[in-house]
């Protein structure tokens, strides 16, 4: 192989592992939802102090919980 050839195939290899890190890393973040739906409904949903400020983002907020099993 000449070095092109080389260099070519290097910058696969590291194009590849990035994009191969990066699925697993949002696949990573995926796990939590429940968890962060929970804790961003009890600051942020219906009857928190944020509702009165902004009542329809909390209602929205409130409906996405609802939603995530």
């Amino acid at each position: 192989m000449t070095s092109d050839a080389h260099l070519l195939l290097r910058r696969i290899r590291y194009l590849l592992s990035f994009f191969v890190v990066g699925l697993v890393v949002s696949g990573l973040t995926a796990f939590p939802i429940k968890t962060e739906a929970d804790l961003l409904n009890v600051h942020l949903g219906r009857g928190s102090s944020f509702a009165n400020t902004w009542p329809a983002m909390a209602d929205w907020i409130s409906r996405v919980h609802a939603g995530v099993p």
